[in-house]
Order: structure tokens, then C-alpha cells, then sequence
């Protein structure tokens, strides 16, 4: 990377973080893999991060998970992951989520 690219992604993340800071200190409407949530203040935001969208989209687009003996549905765990996005993309695909 040469002097000038590093300049301008620095310039670049100078007007960014502000408009970013703004966006996480207040409740907004995400769209993630088509999708609205409702992202609060202080919660990890799936967009801004893009890590969230990545799991939605890697959940959805995984294989439809095996029902468990008795036909129970499969768990899955949700633990601290910010804004649920894993739970909703798990559940709409037959998971039943805790």
C-alpha cells in the first residue's frame, strides 16, 4: 500500500467514525439479509460490524438442520452475540433456539 492509498483510508475512516458513532448511539433499523431488526443502543450492530450479516447469511444459507429423536427440534445456542441475529436466522430455519 503506498503512501497516498494509506492517506486516503485514513481520511476516509476520519469521516467515517463519526457518522458510525452516531448510528450505534441510537436505536435504528437494520436490514440484514433482507431481514429488518431493530437494533438498540449499546448492541452490536450486525451491519456496522458485518460479522453478523456474515452469520446470518452463513446460517440461512446452510443445510435445514435434522430433527432430534421424537421429532423435537434441534438446539441452538444464542450466548452473547449482540443483537440475536444468529437466533432469528436459526430459528427461521427450524431450529428451536435458546
Amino acid at each position: 500500500m503506498n503512501a497516498l492509498s494509506r492517506l486516503l483510508a485514513a481520511a476516509g475512516l476520519g469521516v467515517r467514525r463519526p457518522l458510525l458513532r452516531r448510528r450505534i448511539g441510537r436505536t435504528v433499523v437494520e436490514e440484514v439479509a433482507g431481514v429488518p431488526l431493530v437494533v438498540l443502543p449499546g448492541v452490536f450492530n450486525p451491519k456496522i460490524f458485518r460479522t453478523g450479516e456474515l452469520l446470518a447469511r452463513a446460517v440461512a444459507a446452510g443445510p435445514p438442520p435434522a430433527a432430534r429423536p421424537g421429532g423435537e427440534p434441534p438446539l441452538a445456542l444464542d450466548l452473547g452475540t449482540g443483537s440475536g441475529v444468529g437466533a432469528i436466522f436459526a430459528a427461521r430455519i427450524g431450529y428451536r433456539v435458546v
